[in-house]
């Protein structure tokens, strides 16, 4: 498997939990676990959204999670395929507990020259989600410079 930038490992650390067909017990605490790393503060996720989230990881099954947290990303594709000038919007929480913001920020910028890349604070692996607000300005000025 190819090391993604910024990995910080909590996701591969997980795997062979959330693809166990044997002991329900231990998948489902590793998913219950597995939410606190999508966001900078998990207290904060209401109980329906929580509830919702992980009734959707028991109905999805090991193989299908395999696929999510199993998948190999072909960074050659992006440094062969990916033109130099593609317009990139990165928005990555500073506080994300799955990928480090720093290295993917630098990835991007050695790869492409026309990156934008922002960083909300208090924000972790999920910003739509967190704070949808800290997305509009930048991704309504992105659109607009490409348009």
């Amino acid at each position: 498997m190819i090391q993604i930038p910024g990995d910080t490992g909590v996701t591969l650390a997980s795997i062979p939990s959330v693809l166990d067909n044997e002991d329900v017990t231990k998948a489902y605490e590793t998913a219950i676990e597995g939410l606190t790393t999508l966001v900078a503060k998990p207290e904060d996720i209401d109980p329906t959204t929580r509830t919702s989230w992980l009734g959707a990881y028991t109905l999805c099954p090991p193989a299908i999670r395999g696929l999510h947290v199993g998948r190999v990303v072909d960074l050659d594709f992006f440094e062969k395929e990916g033109a130099k000038d593609l317009p990139i919007l990165n928005i990555h929480g500073k506080e994300d507990k799955r990928l480090a913001y720093q290295p993917i920020a630098d990835y991007l910028d050695k790869i492409y020259s026309n990156v934008e890349s922002h960083f909300p604070e208090g924000v972790g692996h999920s910003p739509f989600y967190e704070k949808p607000e800290t997305l509009r300005e930048p991704l309504l000025k992105f659109v607009a410079r490409l348009y």
